[in-house]
């Protein structure tokens, strides 16, 4: 749905070298505000000799370890799991000679497997303002309550798979011929299972630590599965030719790219399966400072009983996005040389993208009497007792195969929702974007300074179709299946197009052979997602969330100022500093309201109470920073000692931003304090290193009317490698060694939601 860059569908042992630009250059796609990332693809010949490299590693997950027992409860629900999972890398390259030339043809061929199990089993507490409490504070501790808490059991795996063949072939001594391909596959198993309980009734004297839910039809008990596989696929081509004619270089490229993504329902049983029970009451008490807090019943059937629970939802989650990317680029680049040495470049590319998303989803709502769930319960779980963690009851999971059992044998208890078919029905979408770009640059060196200036143009195309959503059509059609088929029975088009010039300006000046000084000064864009060109709508009923595209959102743009000082010692020490200044216009930001009542709310009346999401642009948000970096090798000290080296770097950010819904100048999910050190020895043929790395608090999302911020976190990574023979070395890595915890807190340290 975005524009993020997914790792699930890359290779990346096909790549020598990553090239992370600060600062990019006109030569670069201008739709990087934060910088550029390159990915340059291995090439057989720019390296000597035969190379092969084989890696054996194995994933070990850590939840439920007993013992030396490798094997435990699999998140299918039976059977067991491979607790150490196995995995690699295969690597060769080398050159041929072929049709009369000299090691004319480079080969380069990668494989990779990747797979792992992870575990999340926490608690969660949700917030809402305490409205009964009209006169209380924002520090107060009642002027927010416990809106609703719950248990999640998320175990999840994840397994990848790709491959390369890159072919590389010198056609004269001018002219290298190149044809780059990979293949990739991932499969993740995502397996969770939510209870949760809804205070929506609560009294005048609940509070942040203490909530009390009395009997009330809204106050209800949530059970639900999630269990469904995502697979991908992907596969690219990538033809070129590059010419050397002594000063001058010319590149051309093709390039074409496809992925599908699939969200699939399990073979053997439904993929999302949930059941309420109305009409309890409870009690949330613990500390202000405790995540998972005591929860009492005080009336109402037994929620831990799933023969209480009458109401039973089953949904299909079968979905499907296809992308296709096709494109082209030129480069032509002349070196001068003389007193003043310069070269000239410039160049050209257009690419398209499309994207289709298909998601037809059904589902079916239980019709029959009370008392049938008990036997659907999960044969693992044991009512009655307490979790291993925080002594809380243990949770009435379903079994999905046994429901899926029971609704196959009495298909007559469960009715299809047909409102929700035609709604999914109608989210089919086509989406494409035309992006051609030029640009014109250079670089002049006037003795110790250097500058590169150029500027960019870029011509944005875009076309969608979706569904068109017209409520006038259903008024005054009763039967709600022909009133949806009334409102959702078109479809609609819509098209933007608009151009920019970007311009480009670095300096350079060398002070001595070992201090030089940056200073740059670039523009770029932020475009909006593919899919906000088309008018969209998806509600959210469990979590009371309606989700808007704003077809009128325009880019976002942003000038940046960048400056350094750099020093390189001539014993490798090496000291950075630096400061920047990033201001966007027409930001892009997220818009939060509640649906209003009355039939004009924009829902003929629906979906009153529901938070209402959706996108906008603001006036402003600017970023500034400071930047510090320093390391050393300690080669010159005696004996065993000259074996260390180190390395700090630290990075502070002060925001602002004119959204009149944040306060205190808050960026959602941007840290504004990040810290890393680490110390590495080597001695003989083996090293060892040991990072530590510090990210400080952050504003996460806003719950009940307070901010709620992700704790400062920090963790310690530790390497080893060792060569055991001349083309054999073992390695261990170690993440979060410690096994360090995150923890969100509402307005002030202590107040922990999770």
């Amino acid at each position: 749905r975005g524009r993020g860059f997914d790792l699930d569908q890359v290779t990346l042992q096909n790549y020598s070298v990553i090239e992370v630009t600060k600062a990019p250059t006109p030569d670069m796609e201008a739709n990087s505000i934060g910088g550029n990332v390159n990915l340059v693809t291995k090439s057989a010949l720019q390296q000597k000799g035969r190379i092969l490299m084989a890696t054996l590693n194995f994933n070990v997950t850590k939840f439920n370890v007993d013992g030396l027992n490798t094997r435990t409860r699999s998140i299918n629900g039976g059977g067991t799991s491979e607790k150490i999972r196995p995995g690699g890398n295969l690597y060769f390259s080398d050159s041929f000679s072929i049709f009369g030339g000299e090691k004319n043809l480079g080969v380069v061929v990668t494989f990779n497997k990747f797979d792992t199990i992870l575990q999340a089993y926490r608690p969660n507490k949700d917030l809402g303002r305490n409205a009964l409490q009209p006169n209380a504070g924002i520090g107060d501790l009642n002027y927010t309550r416990i809106s609703s808490w719950y248990l999640n059991d998320s175990p999840g795996q994840t397994n990848r798979k790709g491959g390369s063949v890159n072919l590389d072939y010198r056609l004269s001594p001018n002219t290298v011929l190149h044809l780059y391909s990979q293949a990739n596959s991932s499969f993740v198993a995502n397996r969770n299972r939510q209870f949760r309980l809804n205070a929506n009734t609560y009294t005048a004297d609940s509070n942040l630590a203490e909530t009390f839910a009395p009997q009330a039809a809204n106050n209800t008990a949530f059970v639900q599965i999630d269990f469904n596989d995502k697979l991908g696929a992907s596969y690219g081509v990538n033809p070129g030719v590059k010419h050397a004619f002594g000063p001058l270089s010319i590149n051309y490229d093709l390039f074409v790219n496809q992925s599908v993504n699939q969200y699939k329902d399990l073979p053997n049983f439904f993929a999302n399966i949930n059941t309420t029970l109305p009409n309890i009451g409870f009690t949330l008490r613990g500390r202000e400072d405790a995540t998972a807090p005591e929860v009492r019943q005080t009336a109402g059937a037994n929620l831990f009983d799933l023969n209480n629970y009458s109401a039973m939802q089953i949904n299909s989650v079968y979905r499907t996005a296809k992308d296709k990317f096709v494109g082209w680029k030129v480069d032509a680049k002349r070196e001068f040389t003389g007193r003043f040495p310069f070269y000239l470049k410039a160049g050209a590319q257009s690419y398209d993208q499309y994207r289709y998303i298909d998601n037809p989803r059904r589902r079916w709502n239980y019709s029959g009497p009370a008392g049938n769930f008990g036997q659907l319960l999960d044969s693992t779980t044991k009512l009655g007792t307490t979790t291993t963690r925080w002594n809380l009851p243990q949770a009435p999971w379903f079994s999905p195969q046994a429901v899926t059992a029971f609704a196959k044998s009495r298909p007559e208890l469960f009715i299809e929702d047909r409102v929700f078919a035609i709604q999914s029905e109608a989210g089919r979408s086509y989406q494409h974007e035309r992006i051609t770009g030029t640009y014109v640059m250079g670089q002049l060196r006037l003795g110790k300074l250097s500058i590169l200036s150029g500027v960019r143009g870029e011509w944005t195309e875009s076309d969608g179709a979706g569904q068109r959503i017209n409520r006038t059509a259903g008024i005054g059609i009763a039967d709600p299946v022909a009133q949806n088929l009334a409102i959702y029975a078109g479809r609609t088009r819509a098209s933007t197009s608009y151009n920019h010039y970007f311009g480009n300006l670095q300096l350079k000046y060398d002070v001595t052979k070992n201090l030089l000084f940056r200073l740059s000064g670039h523009q770029g864009i932020g475009r909006p997602d593919l899919n906000q060109i088309l008018p969209s709508e998806n509600v959210d009923d469990v979590n009371r969330v309606v989700s808007i595209n704003n077809v009128g959102l325009r880019p976002q743009f942003a000038g940046n100022i960048d400056a350094s000082v750099e020093y390189y010692a001539p014993s490798s020490t090496t000291l950075t500093a630096g400061v920047f200044k990033k201001r966007i216009r027409d930001f892009i930001s997220g818009l939060t309201t509640v649906v209003p009542s009355g039939q004009d709310n924009g829902f003929q009346g629906s979906y009153v109470g529901y938070n209402l999401n959706t996108q906008f642009n603001t006036g402003f948000a600017e970023f500034k920073g400071l930047e510090l970096g320093a390391s050393q090798p300690f080669s010159g000290l005696p004996g065993w000692l000259g074996g260390f080296g180190g390395f700090v770097n630290a990075t502070w950010l002060r925001t602002e931003q004119d959204n009149p819904q944040v306060k205190g100048n808050n960026f959602q999910n941007f840290v504004t304090r990040t810290v890393n050190a680490g110390v590495s020895y080597t001695r003989g043929r083996m090293n060892i290193s040991a990072k530590w790395n510090h990210r400080g608090t952050f504003w996460a999302y806003s719950s009940g009317g307070l901010n709620v911020y992700q704790g400062a976190w920090n963790t310690i990574d530790l390497s080893v490698r060792y060569p055991v023979y001349r083309n054999i070395d073992f390695m261990f890595d170690a993440k979060n060694l410690f096994d360090e915890r995150t923890a969100f807190y509402a307005l002030v340290p202590g107040r922990y939601i999770r």
